[in-house]
């Protein structure tokens, strides 16, 4: 059990898991406010807040995305507590199943990355 842990702590240091989790906030995200924007075709001059609002969830999702992939670990940092300020429930119901759906990923991305060397 104690390999195990420290298996666990080497692997969870590597700033690839926390890309992984943040890639996949920000996939979320984007989603969700395309579906927002998407569902209120203003009919009403009202509809075109939801609409800026859903593209405006969007757009911070497709940051958290370029933050992930492409940013320097300060600018992926503050991409992460973005989400995480404030305690949202969202976020704190998304948190396992994010973090449990990043482990393979990340793994997978890591196998690719140097495939002779193991996890």
């Amino acid at each position: 059990m104690r390999s195990f842990v420290n298996w666990l702590r080497r692997y969870l240091r590597d700033s690839i898991v926390l890309r992984v989790c943040v890639f996949i906030y920000g996939a979320l995200f984007v989603a969700m406010g395309l579906r927002i924007a998407i569902a209120f075709t203003p009919p009403e001059p009202l509809g075109w807040l939801a609409v800026a609002l859903g593209l405006a969830i969007a757009g911070f999702g497709a940051y958290m995305a370029y933050a992930s992939v492409f940013g320097r670990l300060r600018i992926l940092e503050k991409a992460a507590n973005a989400v995480s300020y404030g305690g949202e429930l969202l976020v704190i119901v998304l948190v396992l199943p994010v973090f449990m759906a990043a482990i393979p990923i990340a793994g997978l991305v890591k196998r690719i990355r140097s495939p002779r060397r193991l996890f």
